[in-house]
């Protein structure tokens, strides 16, 4: 196939229009804008326009957002090519205010929670073993912690035998062994380090628990049902936030994912002041339905420059050829350049494909060949068999 001839065409237009140039541009799929960086030359008062993060940053705050209310975000609503920053950062503000509150509401209903879960593991232990609990919390020289650590550091217990505590077990689950262990007030500090160092976590006994473990344990355990409901009513109200502005979010979304991209594309557009310019490489062919397609956008102005003409600003024409999907996977191999005449790559293609069916047809030849020395080895067999 034919490799198209590419030019390279400098556009130039007002600065008003180049929202509108850009919205045009990021539709073509044949043409190739060059980064402005390499148009530039050191000019004065000429540059590269920079792209504003401004989206950037209102794209990661509104994921944010949809993250805390567990909310999918897709591009299915129309996009708006407007957004007032300013209001819509102000809007996501607000939002997070209100996504704060019950986030920090559930999260130390949470955390009060599984201190009460862990309390109440403990006072289930206690209430299955010898340990006079009143009589602990009595003692005015010695000291009780009640806690648990994890079941793999148990057997290290044995190495600190002789120290100056008492550990009494409690129970174990799956993961957690629950213990007390008993010191005096002088070595509390030390032994308190010991038992740091095996991942304790100390569980407070609630006062009112007092020779009263089971009302203890019940009272534990309606706080604990008290608190499940209330963080669902979290959960429900975070719902109720996440449906009210879903569709607000969503059509924000869509539109900052597209001002981001159009932003982005503004590496390619060389900053005059008043003007602008954009440079691209375009089949040569297409040009003139490029034109029509950017015919609203008056003052364009236009310049068609051969492909090669910047080389040495390492610009360099992209290499367009149309082949065959059959064909196509060899482009690579054929290394076609915008400077040839003639595309290798149907050539490379059928040269593979005849070693191809020349390789399989010799592993046809060797298969059938194996084929029949099994069968005339068989007869053999069946010849001395009979005889």
């Amino acid at each position: 196939m034919a490799i198209e001839e590419m030019m390279l065409l400098n556009m130039t237009f007002d600065r008003r229009d180049l929202d509108q140039v850009l919205f045009t541009l990021k539709d073509s799929k044949y043409f190739y804008p060059q980064p402005a960086s390499k148009i530039v030359n050191n000019v004065k008062d000429v540059h590269a326009l920079v792209e504003d993060s401004a989206y950037t940053r209102l794209l990661d705050r509104l994921i944010q957002v949809a993250s805390d209310m567990k909310l999918d975000l897709n591009k299915d609503l129309a996009y708006d090519k407007t957004l007032n920053l300013e209001k819509e950062n102000q809007y996501l503000s607000e939002l997070e205010a209100e996504i704060k509150k019950i986030k920090d509401v559930q999260d130390q209903l949470i955390t009060e929670k599984e201190e009460n879960e862990k309390t109440l593991e403990i006072l289930k232990r206690l209430s299955l073993s010898e340990v006079d609990l009143d009589h602990l919390l009595d003692c005015q020289y010695v000291k009780a912690r009640f806690g648990r650590f994890h079941r793999q550091n148990l057997d290290k217990i044995k190495h600190y035998e002789g120290r100056p505590f008492i550990f009494n077990k409690l129970g174990e689950d799956r993961h957690y062994v629950y213990c007390c262990y008993i010191v005096t007030n002088n070595l509390m500090l030390e032994v308190d380090n010991i038992f740091k160092a095996l991942g304790f976590e100390e569980i407070e006994i609630p006062s009112f628990v007092h020779g009263k473990v089971d009302d203890a344990k019940k009272e534990l355990e309606e706080e604990v049902h008290a608190m499940e409901e209330y963080i669902l009513r979290m959960d429900q109200k975070m719902t109720i936030l996440r449906e009210t502005h879903k569709v607000d979010l969503l059509k924000l979304y869509a539109t900052g994912l597209f001002l981001q991209r159009i932003e982005s594309f503004k590496v390619f557009v060389v900053d005059y002041q008043s003007k602008c310019a954009i440079y691209g490489f375009i089949p040569k062919r297409l040009i003139e339905e490029f034109k029509n397609m950017l015919k609203h956008i008056r003052g364009m102005e236009y310049q068609e420059l051969p492909a090669d003409i910047l080389d040495h600003q390492e610009i360099i024409a992209p290499t367009v050829v149309h082949n065959a999907k059959i064909v196509k996977p060899f482009e690579i191999l054929s290394k076609v350049k915008q400077s040839d005449k003639i595309d290798t790559t149907i050539a490379v293609a059928s040269l593979y494909y005849v070693i191809f069916i020349i390789f399989l047809g010799d592993l046809g030849v060797g298969a059938v060949l194996a084929l029949l020395g099994l069968l005339m080895r068989k007869k053999k067999w069946e010849v001395y068999f009979f005889h």
